[in-house]
């Protein structure tokens, strides 16, 4: 990735601009520092998710990566075809099945480390900031960008039982 001319912060522009800025940047540096490792960045990304909890719900891990639970379950399918996750029955719950790295998904998921590792240092050698409080308030920014009524209020099931049954 090429070092740019950082220019000066205008004050017209949004937040939101130099963090979809931020973002294009970020993609193109992990991609670039990814591109000869065993996983992607999106992979990477949730094995270390798995990684960080030991074990884990699809559920969790759904709510965690805000991605729809059914995505989720596919993914956990096809990485369980690779040999890299196992589910067992949740013990609390056998209703709920646990997700963990197996021993090759462990080495899969560390192998890819040493690249991401590249990354995360490339970035922090341009940081004159304190990273553990970037990323708590990175953290506090996906939550006010999350979904729920951040840009128009999104009926409730119970509104649009209401609202279906004031048409019939």
């Amino acid at each position: 990735m090429a070092a740019m001319h950082r220019e000066p912060v205008r004050s017209g522009l949004s937040p939101l601009y130099y963090l979809h800025l931020a973002a294009v940047q970020v993609q193109d540096l992990l991609a670039e520092a990814m591109a000869t490792s065993p996983l992607d960045p999106a992979e990477y990304a949730l094995y270390s998710l798995i990684f960080e909890s030991g074990q884990t719900t699809a559920t969790r891990l759904a709510d965690e990566a805000r991605v729809p639970l059914t995505t989720m379950l596919d993914t956990v399918r096809s990485l369980e075809r690779r040999g890299h996750v196992q589910r067992r029955p949740d013990p609390r719950d056998r209703r709920a099945m646990l997700v963990g790295l197996t021993l090759e998904g462990l080495a899969v998921h560390r192998a890819a480390s040493s690249h991401f590792e590249l990354a995360d240092a490339a970035l922090r050698a341009h940081l004159a900031v304190d990273t553990q409080g970037l990323s708590a308030s990175l953290s506090a920014l996906a939550d006010a960008a999350a979904p729920r009524d951040a840009v128009a209020p999104r009926p409730t099931p119970g509104r649009r039982r209401l609202a279906r049954s004031r048409c019939n």
